[in-house]
């Protein structure tokens, strides 16, 4: 698993299924983002969609979801 911490209270690692509840509130926190990016806010099932979507042509295993953890770890 890549993990890097480049300061104490700072951690960038791979996504894992825990994970998947603070993604969503992030998401629900950046609703604006979501409606100027794709005209519609975030909906359930976008996190899931993270795991699966891919470019045209690229291979699943060359694909990496990774969260920033801040504060005490």
């Amino acid at each position: 698993m890549l993990r890097f911490t480049p300061r104490p209270d700072l951690e960038v690692r791979e996504f894992v299924p825990e994970d998947e509840p603070g993604v969503r509130a992030l998401f629900a926190a950046g609703e604006d983002y979501f409606v100027a990016a794709t005209g519609s806010p975030s909906a359930p099932g976008d996190v899931q969609s993270l795991s699966y979507a891919l470019p045209e042509g690229a291979e699943p295993d060359a694909k990496r979801l990774l969260v920033v953890i801040c504060g005490e770890l």
